[in-house]
């Protein structure tokens, strides 16, 4: 296992954490459980017992979303790695978050983010990755393609998370595999994510992809 995050690391040229077991630690659950109801929110679902999935989150519109999803992956249970450019990553947060799960990938690389995410779930024996398909907290036209692309080329099921800032709930959908007919998958995604209200519901992005207009010209990248 450390020989592989070694090679990936190089590869990568970012940082990545290395979890050497599948699920936290019951008192980090315990805490992940407590940061949460300090918060105020609540989790319905849970995350699949699998070795390998996405988990696609949304929306994301504030910076507040972080320390969500950060409490809500340690009361679930199970260790989640998640990309993001190092621009977003500095001291004093940068140790933190890789330990729980950051994968840095320098900011001029990050649209190479597909492919290695595709390599981390191809070399590594128990990974569960999170995206967030927005891409930013500023609206933007369409969702980014790339959790497609990474879900189709590791051949790994999808999870949805929703964090509902009205209800204060977080949804975990129960798995599910891609048909390769892109508005329908993109349909079961937005029947998932309809009534779920951001923190700055102006800032999000509707739920649609750019092949769904035009499904022959899949950006291989819009990572």
């Amino acid at each position: 296992m450390t020989n592989q995050l070694n090679k990936l690391q190089n590869h990568i040229q970012g940082e990545i954490s290395e979890f050497k077991e599948q699920y936290w630690k019951p008192y980090q659950i315990k805490i992940g459980q407590w940061w949460l109801r300090t918060m105020g929110w609540r989790m319905e679902g849970v995350l699949p017992k699998l070795q390998k999935y996405l988990v696609v989150g949304a929306p994301h519109t504030a910076k507040r979303d972080v320390p969500i999803f950060l409490a809500s992956m340690l009361a679930s249970g199970r260790r989640l790695n998640w990309l993001t450019a190092d621009i977003a990553m500095r001291f004093p947060y940068r140790k933190f978050m890789i330990n729980h799960g950051a994968i840095i990938i320098p900011y001029k690389q990050r649209h190479g983010g597909v492919d290695k995410a595709v390599e981390l779930f191809t070399k590594l024996e128990n990974f569960a990755l999170a995206v967030a398909p927005e891409g930013n907290i500023y609206k933007t036209d369409y969702w980014k393609s790339g959790f497609y692309h990474i879900a189709q080329g590791a051949n790994v099921p999808i999870v949805l998370l929703s964090g509902d800032f009205k209800e204060k709930i977080l949804r975990f959908s129960p798995p599910f595999e891609l048909s390769g007919d892109i508005k329908e998958d993109m349909d079961r995604v937005r029947e998932f994510f309809c009534n779920v209200t951001a923190k700055y519901p102006e800032r999000a992005a509707p739920i649609r992809l750019r092949a769904e207009e035009n499904p022959e010209q899949l950006p291989e990248d819009e990572s």
